[in-house]
């Protein structure tokens, strides 16, 4: 793998928060310049990479004997170095645009769009990401220590973080127990008006009786930052926190991070019940904050159910983002539920606003138990958009056959309508989808929103 030194700074980017760790008890990510550290079971986990100079390939087949391993100053016996498969594929969308995406804590995504110096943009496979474990010093709960990382071998780069905090957390919330992450959470409940503009998206699937899949996305423009952080919370309804993500992207190199638009996805289960959502992001010195209110419905898994509504702006081949199986390389995506159909992987935008000449499609899953035992089962689905404010009709599909979109062996049929906007005023919209089947029950109705400029 070979590439420019621009090359290897947009990449560099791109390995931000690149790392996983499968039994993190916790986890301890900082302001650096590399992925986050994390603490394990009393051992502290320092994510490297390794590239030769001057042609800046990945260096491959490294071993303990190969590093050393500073913390404070003092050399640290390494326990053990093993190689993750990173997550960090490459696609081109719809529109034609690079994209790529990236995935260390459990649960959560990160994607990156480059607009414009497509020659730095890295071709090659992602280089090995390198674990390195050592069991660290005995030190005060909260306290930080600088760390450094040497290889044996001559002209070659060593990307690493330089420094980790001794914070309880779970893995995948990296931000709970640090002073950043108290800010964050006190800025959420605020009345303070953030600088960084986010749009936000959310919902659910569903995934059994007592659960669903809430699904979080947002959206931010970033600017010339080092290091940018996010955390979603999810509050019932009263007040009371009932469960919060957060998440580190390292930018490592600013003038190259401000190529990108951001999008931030999160996934989250919980029960039935009526939330508040709320997003932060904080960039350097910059906040941002969205929020907005989900009732998660009860579901009785042996009637017919509809999930959320998704507004998505992108889709690309699915096959893309595939990584071949490894298990002695387990992927840094963690459990991460993308969502596809038909073999397309579809993006929910967290900024629903669009323009005439633009197009999006809904995405929205039908669940159909009768498919299991009886096949022949039919399933409609209808989609209707209506003006917010004249109540006018843009849009009505009325009830079509769902057969298209069903696939072998799978109760759940994941449908993706596209919608023109070019016959459609400017102004607000809402989106209506429901299912009924051939035994004569209809889903209740789902909606969303969006606007047209």
């Amino acid at each position: 793998m070979r590439c420019s030194r621009n090359a290897l700074k947009a990449l560099l980017l791109l390995l931000g928060t690149a790392m996983l760790c499968a039994r993190t008890a916790f986890a301890l990510p900082q302001a650096g310049s590399a992925p986050p550290i994390r603490v394990e079971s009393g051992e502290v986990l320092v994510p490297t990479t390794v590239f030769s100079l001057p042609d800046y390939a990945s260096v491959s087949g490294l071993t303990v004997a190969d590093f050393h391993m500073f913390e404070d100053g003092k050399e640290q016996k390494i326990q053990q170095v093993t190689v993750e498969r990173l997550y960090r594929p490459d696609f081109v969308d719809n529109f034609g645009f690079k994209e790529t995406e990236t995935a260390s804590t459990s649960g959560q995504k990160w994607a990156m769009l480059l607009r414009r110096a497509p020659h730095i943009w890295w071709t090659g496979p992602p280089p090995d990401l390198y674990l390195i474990a050592y069991v660290p010093p005995d030190s005060v709960e909260g306290s930080c220590h600088e760390i450094r990382v040497k290889v044996k071998q001559k002209d070659v780069l060593v990307y690493t973080r330089s420094k980790y905090c001794n914070t309880t957390h779970p893995a995948f919330d990296p931000l709970a127990g640090t002073s950043l992450g108290k800010q964050m959470e006190d800025f959420a409940a605020s009345d303070e008006v953030g600088r960084i503009p986010l749009a936000l998206q959310a919902g659910f699937f569903y995934t059994n009786a007592r659960a669903a899949r809430v699904y979080i996305t947002t959206d931010f423009s970033s600017g010339a930052a080092k290091e940018y952080h996010i955390l979603a919370m999810a509050y019932r309804r009263g007040g009371a926190l009932a469960l919060r993500l957060s998440d580190t992207q390292d930018a490592g190199d600013s003038s190259v991070l401000n190529m990108f638009w951001n999008h931030h996805e999160a996934q989250m289960e919980l029960p039935p019940g009526d939330y508040d959502l709320r997003s932060v992001v904080s960039e350097d010195r910059k906040w941002g904050k969205a929020e907005m209110s989900l009732t998660v419905e009860s579901y009785d898994s042996k009637q017919l159910g509809i999930s959320s509504i998704f507004v998505c702006k992108q889709f690309h081949d699915h096959r893309q983002t595939m990584v071949v199986p490894d298990p002695r390389r387990p992927s840094t995506l963690s459990d991460f539920v993308p969502l596809v159909s038909k073999g397309r992987e579809f993006t929910p935008t967290g900024d629903t606003n669009f323009r005439k000449k633009e197009i999006f499609f809904v995405y929205y899953e039908v669940y159909e138990p009768l498919l299991a035992s009886a096949p022949a089962t039919t399933v409609q689905t209808r989609l209707r958009i209506i003006n917010t404010t004249t109540g006018q009709v843009g849009a009505d599909t009325g009830w079509q056959n769902a057969e298209a979109w069903m696939e072998p062996d799978s109760s759940v049929i994941r449908l993706t309508p596209e919608v023109g906007l070019k016959k459609m005023d400017k102004g607000s919209y809402r989106i209506e989808v429901q299912a009924s089947d051939s035994a004569g029950r209809k889903t209740d109705t789902r909606t969303a929103t969006f606007s047209i400029e």
